[in-house]
């Protein structure tokens, strides 16, 4: 119950949907930066259901078809609307003040669980669907202008990137040839991603990889620039010249033109050192024109770069 009135606001006599979204927010906050955007889901989920069977609860109790202290849908709403927002507290704060709720003639708020008291039963109406949608919609305006060529799923790996790097004390860097910097743009895209990302490496030419990242002439000569001799000698060259903890590079024939039977267009090596440990490479074959291979090279970096941060071992 006290999470269905949050903690006692649905009884306040002014605006008690509004304040139990205020309480949301750092509730939810806090879900977020211990369990992740999972253990968000989680909460949603449970506040939804206990929100329910509270419904129920007050309205036998009250004889009521609207228990108006029942402020689950407002809690249940805010958190939805926060599922995927980045952790930000300019985009949390818009997220509150965006709302737009209908309001209920019986207490003045929004339209929450709707107690149908004469048949006992409890159903869910509008779950702040107008502040989800809007919030989503805000959200995606700002990453479009903010991150132009990323779609979500980058920036989400993105974010998963930074905040598992976040959590370990990790300072990144990044050394890459046919991405041309695209992972690091995709890391600074993410708000607060300063606390993570060190600097960005891009060895474009054979010269460059030399002369910023330290590969030897010798490594380019014998095995080629998209080889994994030459990832592993861009990404350790990046730990070297950086008080980074750990680093990718990312090296590979974009195309259209530039294959060869050995080393076709779409082929991309990555190299992922650690400062103190090995490092490891992985060589994949893109399908698609050049965008297409850029943007399934800078996927992968960044989902080397999370599985690192999740492995224990490194």
């Amino acid at each position: 119950m006290m999470i269905a009135t949050a903690g006692g606001i649905g009884f306040a006599p002014i605006a008690p949907g509004s304040c139990a979204a205020l309480v949301a927010l750092p509730v939810s906050w806090a879900i977020r930066a211990g369990a992740g955007v999972l253990g968000l889901v989680v909460a949603t989920v449970l506040v939804i259901l206990v929100g329910w069977w509270a419904a129920g609860a007050v309205a036998a109790a009250r004889g009521e078809p609207d228990p108006g202290m029942v402020v689950i849908d407002e809690i249940a709403g805010q958190m939805l609307a926060l599922l995927a927002a980045p952790r930000d507290p300019g985009f949390w704060v818009l997220s509150l003040c965006c709302s737009a709720c209908s309001i209920s003639p019986s207490r003045g708020r929004s339209a929450g669980p709707t107690v149908m008291s004469r048949a006992g039963s409890v159903s869910c109406s509008t779950i702040c669907w107008r502040r989800a949608t809007l919030y989503w919609c805000l959200r995606r305006c700002g990453r479009s202008r903010a991150c132009g060529v990323f779609n979500p799923e980058i920036l989400n790996l993105a974010e998963t990137v930074v905040d598992l790097c976040r959590k370990r004390g990790w300072r990144v860097a990044t050394a890459e040839s046919c991405t041309g910097g695209l992972v690091a743009a995709a890391l600074t895209a993410i708000a607060g991603s300063s606390d993570v990302v060190e600097r960005g490496f891009v060895p474009y030419s054979n010269a460059a990889k030399t002369e910023l990242v330290g590969v030897p002439p010798a490594t380019i000569a014998t095995h080629g620039a998209v080889s994994a001799e030459t990832a592993a000698a861009m990404a350790e060259g990046a730990i070297a010249r950086s008080p980074a903890d750990i680093a990718v590079a990312v090296t590979g024939v974009a195309g259209p033109g530039g294959g060869s039977a050995t080393k076709p267009v779409g082929l991309v090596v990555f190299g992922l050192a650690r400062r103190g440990g090995e490092c490891r490479t992985r060589r994949q074959i893109f399908p698609g024109d050049r965008g297409a291979v850029r943007e399934a090279a800078l996927k992968a970096a960044l989902g080397l770069l999370a599985e690192a941060a999740r492995s224990p071992q490194l």
